[in-house]
């Protein structure tokens, strides 16, 4: 089964089969002047016909084409037809020339058709017919097929029979012949798409052209005639002898392992259109699995087209929405038969906008549905549009009420949900860092279960869970700790008591000289115990720790041996491994600023990944760090101290998912020079580069292009830099290719396979951690690509096996926006390198919204453009990793807030870090009795 993305729910929605805007309609034509008309390519009838065994040329109509609201459908031989009709259904013959008339095209605003004589006849309107040009080469005799496009009709035919030979004459508009060629092979059937006109003929060739006169890429396959030829709207096919083919560009070709059982007339994303001999038609929804219908004609059918009718009562059908039940109905009618609780295309279910409810509660699926059809990303090209009536009605309707509630929410904002977080593996790391000095990696030398990492980062409440096995390593640790604080140093200065510096530094105090051993446990634990807990300890939490050093007393060594027990228990301690913030309050839904101590909390795991320091705990203590300057003054202090490595450390590091970085599949057996020391260069350019934005106040659009990054000499090296110093420092890049992320070896590393690039997974990368618009993930059935066997079925090149692989129905949808990212990438070899300028990598791209771009410099003028969205993606994900919890609804409102100001002050990173630290649910809390 196909699965769609969530980007064509658009598509449904504006292109269903209901009473719409506009209404589909397929009419068929074919021997006996038959005509057949469907509405969903599967039930059909027969609306009028001359004959009913009419199998002869006279009365065959041969084509038929849909434009400004009429059907026109020509045919015959010794007496030619033209007729005319508004609905598939009442006919008019308003020409009837004395020889054939065939094919008849529609283009620049005019029907022009092949005449008798070998003239061409055009019309404004398809009633009224003038001869146009002549054709005067003596080969072009008999008419066959054309195809408008790229501003040309281009009319295909031979001298009659099975002549060897094919013609093609080209014109503008009809009413003169531009050019001819009489010298083509023997070709079968021509169509326009993809901005090419591509042929189909005799020993399975296939042909393409830009101009319908120069063709080129051709593609042989002996014993095959091709007679079949359809531009889906995303892909050509091409059918005959059994065999099926496609192609999205007319130059690489994959071949089906079944080919289709009829001759292909029409097909798109919703419905596969054939008939066989004598007049019995097919349809099938995937050009898999096909479905024969009741055989209606005893003859031939010969070609198809697809109308728009309007509407008995247009204004009815295009009513505007203007209440929640309106767009309601049009969702469900158009969508719900592929998104819905059961189906779930694409992983979206739809039943679950219901009601009023459902804007605010799932209002980014609202608001990437009105975005994509106001901007017309979606549908793509080749699908019908919404009305604008309805068009407009819909987007407005939806943002405005998506305003009131965002209004709302601001005069009763949500702080979201009260926590509990458990130090991650590294917040524990520091915390012992910074209570005693122990610079040891603890978490891993004990071998702490790895933090669960929920979208994108590891300091997720929701995934910091206890196992049996996280507290038995808390212990472990806590032993690991207690014996590293009771080892004496075996150099410098002795401290005064046999422990370790670290220790030394807390014991301040001993039971002599008048001091009772309780008074002087309690000079020393209190102030640990304060730092430890990072909140004022209650005078019963401490003497709990003083009753266990006055049990150990007896049986102890030291003074300093009887404080183990009190440090062990504090090392476990729910207290320590545990942000806890208390409830408080009148009611469970009201909220409340949190305490000056736990906002001092917030600030310091946010931009440190620790607990705070001295002076900001002292400034909790006095109730002063709440006070706005004071508050303001200690957010730019933690931003700016060395200690906010951390944000880089653990906020990017997750976020461009550089831990991923030693797993990297490019193999030495490829790329000798990409070792662990290149690896470590690529990851430390990185982090250097974002650490600099951190520390000199950069601009965070620096990280989609900037004209400088840093690296030391092995980097250097490998970049091609006439550089030698082994430190790291910043170089200015001259290449326009180079600068920002994207053109930096990790991120292109990361994103390639063991021998060659990946575009798919560069595309991906652009998608979902640069602009935080991720791809759904692929159907359960998609296969991989075999190069191996791929190759050498007219594919030459992995973007031809690509491109190939993407004509796939079931993966069309996203390879259309993934796959044009990655292209432009592929100036940078797998390990990140440079290619030569006289590569012969294809490098161009070409966006689903119109955008075309050679290489990463014109990418990433393209990003820039798209700035606010990679600001909002920027200040969602921070915010995340900074309230240690997913978004949801209610916080759209907080971060819209935050990217105004953001903008409003050049993207400044300070700007970001600022706005969150002052966001509401970053100061605010409610009590865990609430949720």
């Amino acid at each position: 089964m196909r699965s769609y993305p969530l980007a064509l729910l658009i598509i449904l929605l504006i292109s269903g089969d209901f009473a719409s805007a506009a209404e589909r309609l397929f009419v068929a034509v074919g021997y006996g002047g038959r005509r057949l008309i469907s509405r969903d390519g599967i039930h059909w009838e027969i609306a009028a016909e001359w004959k009913e065994n009419g199998g002869d040329d006279a009365h065959n109509l041969t084509s038929v084409v849909f434009a400004k609201g009429k059907f026109v459908a020509v045919g015959g031989a010794f007496g030619g037809h033209i007729l005319v009709s508004p609905d598939g259904r009442t006919w008019r013959e308003v020409e009837s020339p004395k020889f054939r008339v065939n094919p008849v095209l529609f283009g620049n605003d005019r029907f022009v058709a092949g005449g008798p004589d070998q003239t061409l006849l055009w019309s404004s309107d398809g009633e009224k017919w003038q001869k146009g040009g002549k054709i005067e080469a003596k080969e072009a005799t008999h008419f066959r097929v054309g195809a408008f496009g790229n501003n040309t009709f281009v009319f295909m035919g031979n001298a009659g029979g099975n002549s060897p030979t094919t013609w093609i004459a080209t014109s503008k508009n009809g009413e003169k012949i531009e050019k001819v060629r009489v010298d083509l092979p023997q070709l079968f059937n021509v169509v326009y798409g993809k901005d090419c006109f591509v042929a189909v003929g005799a020993e399975g060739r296939r042909l393409r052209s830009t101009d319908g006169l120069k063709w080129e890429h051709e593609v042989l396959e002996k014993g095959i005639e091709l007679r079949s030829l359809v531009w889906s709207g995303r892909e050509f096919i091409a059918g005959g002898s059994g065999q099926t083919y496609r192609s999205a560009d007319g130059i690489t070709w994959s071949k089906e392992a079944k080919g289709m059982p009829c001759h292909l007339l029409y097909a798109d994303d919703k419905v596969y259109i054939g008939t066989n001999w004598p007049g019995q038609m097919l349809s099938s929804p995937d050009g898999q699995v096909w479905s024969k219908h009741e055989k209606l004609t005893p003859n031939g059918i010969n070609q198809l087209a697809v109308g728009e009718l309007a509407p008995a009562n247009t204004e009815e059908k295009s009513q505007p929405v203007q209440v929640f039940a309106d767009a309601k109905a049009l969702i469900a009618t158009r969508c719900s038969k592929c998104h819905n609780d059961k189906i779930r295309k694409g992983g979206i279910d739809l039943s679950i906008l219901a009601d009023e409810k459902s804007l605010a509660k799932h209002r980014k699926i609202w608001r990437q549905v009105v975005t994509q059809v106001e901007t017309s990303e979606m549908p793509p090209e080749d699908q019908p549009r919404l009305g604008e009536v309805q068009k407009k009605s819909l987007v407005q309707f939806v943002r405005a009420r998506l305003s009131e509630i965002e209004a709302a929410e601001k005069q009763k904002p949500d702080p979201g949900p009260a926590l509990i977080r458990r130090l991650t593996r590294t917040e524990y790391n520091r915390a012992v860092r910074d209570l005693f000095g122990l610079e040891d990696n603890i978490a891993e030398a004990v071998g702490m279960p790895e933090d669960t990492q929920g979208e994108n980062f590891d300091n997720l409440s929701a995934a910091l869970n206890f196992s049996d096995a996280q507290i038995e390593k808390y212990f472990s640790a806590a032993d690991y700790i207690l014996e590293k604080l009771y080892t004496p140093p075996t150099q410098g200065k002795k401290p005064k008591v046999p422990v370790s510096r670290e220790l030394d530094r807390w014991i301040v105090s001993w039971p002599d000289n008048g001091i009772s051993l309780q008074e002087a446990t309690r000079e020393i634990l209190a102030p640990l115990l304060r730092r430890a807990y990072r909140r004022p300890v209650e005078r019963r939490e401490l003497e709990r720790f003083v009753e266990l050093v006055r049990k150990a007393a007896p049986g102890a060594k030291s003074f300093e041996e009887s404080l183990k027990p009190a440090l062990k228990a504090l090392l476990v301690s729910p207290n320590f491994l545990i942000r806890i913030e208390r409830d408080r309050g009148k009611t469970a839904e009201e909220n409340y600023r949190v305490r000056d101590q736990e906002l001092a909390v917030r600030l310091a795991f946010f931009l440190w990944g620790a607990p705070p320091d001295q002076k900001l705990n002292e400034l909790a203590d006095r109730g002063e760090l709440s006070q706005p300057a004071v508050y303001a003054a200690q957010v730019k202090r933690l931003l700016a101290d060395p200690k906010a490595k951390a944000l880089t450390e653990d906020f990017a590091a997750q976020w461009l998912r550089l831990r991923k970085l030693p797993e990297a599949r490019p193999s030495t057996e490829f790329f000798p020079t990409f070792n662990a020391n290149l690896r470590q260069a690529m990851g430390e350019e990185v982090t250097q580069f974002f650490d600099h934005l951190r520390s000199e106040d950069g601009s965070i659009l620096d990280l989609i292009d900037a004209r400088y990054t840093y690296v030391n000499a092995e980097l250097a090296r490998h970049y091609g830099l006439p550089d030698t110093r082994k430190e790291f420092h910043r170089v200015e890049w001259s290449d326009a290719n180079r600068g920002g992320l994207l053109g930096m070896s990790a991120i292109l590393a990361m994103t390639s396979h063991t021998n060659r690039t990946s575009p798919t997974l560069r595309g991906k990368y652009v998608l979902d951690v640069i602009l935080g618009t991720p791809p759904p993930p692929p159907p359960p059935d998609v296969g991989v690509i075999d190069e191996a066997k791929s190759k050498g079925k007219g594919a030459q090149t992995f973007r031809e096996l690509l491109t190939q692989h993407a004509t796939q129905p079931s993966c069309a949808g996203c390879h259309s926006k993934i796959d044009p990212l990655g292209f432009g990438l592929e100036v940078f070899d797998p390990i990140g390198r440079l290619r030569n300028p006289g590569s012969s990598i294809d490098a161009s791209g070409k966006l689903p919204t119109g955008e075309h771009f050679v290489g990463a410099a014109e990418l990433k003028k393209i990003l820039l453009q798209r700035k606010d969205q990679f600001t909002r993606n920027f200040v969602e994900k921070m915010l995340t990793f900074a309230l240690g919890r997913e978004l949801r609804p209610p916080d759209e409102s907080t971060v819209n807030r935050i990217v105004e100001k953001v903008v409003q002050r050049g993207y400044r990173f300070s700007a970001v870090v600022e706005e969150i630290a002052n966001s509401y649910p970053f100061l605010y809390r409610r009590n865990s009795t609430a949720d």
